[in-house]
């Protein structure tokens, strides 16, 4: 039998628009992540220890990088770093 989401889980998952959440388990104080299966299905190469092309994670590292805002145009100063720093 496989377990069914809790409504505090579902609302967590809502939450985070579809990034993993932790979860921790009170009794043992491990943290584990809810992820799709999907993402899952992106990572199991490393996971399985089964042969892994970097290239298979760029989406996924996309997509987890303009989540945290490194889509902001106001970044585009972080890709010509040595044109904006002073010179000293």
């Amino acid at each position: 039998m496989t377990p069914t989401l809790s409504e505090q889980q579902r609302a967590a998952l809502d939450a985070q628009g579809g990034a993993p959440v932790s979860v921790v388990d009170e009794q043992t104080q491990r943290v584990y992540y809810l992820i799709s299966a999907d993402q899952f299905d992106r990572v199991r190469a490393l996971l399985a220890g089964e042969e892994f092309h970097p290239r298979e994670m760029y989406p996924l590292i996309a997509k987890t990088a303009a989540e945290a805002g490194w889509d902001d145009p106001l970044m585009d100063e972080y890709n010509d770093y040595d044109e904006y720093r002073s010179k000293s």
